[in-house]
């Protein structure tokens, strides 16, 4: 099974940042957007995993002790492949506090995984497969507004990816409080 641990949005936060996708078509770009119920903060990828693992690793991340924070938004920023703009990422202000729950995590699981994952505070909305007016493409992802309100963090969760020609479905396996 193919898992990583992640936080959840509140509803409200999917649903303005959703607006994204209808803002650019697909005569400006082609890009296949996160679908609105699966945005959320990767923690830590942890990849494919013999189910066999699974108790122990709800076990180790039962040990992540945290306290709840707030987050916001920051800004519209890009994942560059060859100097092009292959993912459309959401940066988060303050970072501090979820570098730390993502510290927490990393140290609980550092036997049983691969270490060499940098880590940066973002969320996923977009990957861009073409963008075909470069002009109007940027002119609509540097005036797109979106709520900088903070929202509070109470726990997260380690969730189940299964890819699939539609898309990856998400599964919560377990989810972890303060």
């Amino acid at each position: 099974m193919r898992l990583f641990v992640g936080i959840d949005l509140p509803k409200e936060n999917k649903d303005d940042l959703f607006r994204i996708k209808k803002l650019i078509s697909g005569k400006v770009a082609k890009i296949n957007w996160v679908a609105k119920k699966n945005l959320h903060m990767t923690l830590r990828f942890i990849g494919e995993v013999d189910e066999r693992d699974l108790g122990k690793i709800v076990q180790r991340l039962n040990e992540v002790k945290f306290d709840r924070f707030n987050l916001s938004f920051k800004g519209i920023g890009f994942y560059l492949y060859r100097q092009e703009p292959k993912v459309i990422r959401l940066d988060f202000s303050d970072g501090s506090n979820v570098m730390e729950l993502q510290k927490k995590i990393d140290e609980e699981l550092l036997d049983l995984f691969d270490a060499d994952q940098k880590f940066t505070a973002h969320l996923t909305l977009g990957r861009i497969k073409l963008i075909k007016k470069k002009d109007q493409f940027f002119d609509k992802i540097n005036h797109f507004e979106f709520s900088k309100e903070s929202f509070m963090v109470n726990s997260f969760s380690l969730i189940k990816s299964k890819l699939t020609k539609d898309g990856p479905k998400y599964e919560i396996i377990e989810t972890f409080k303060p």
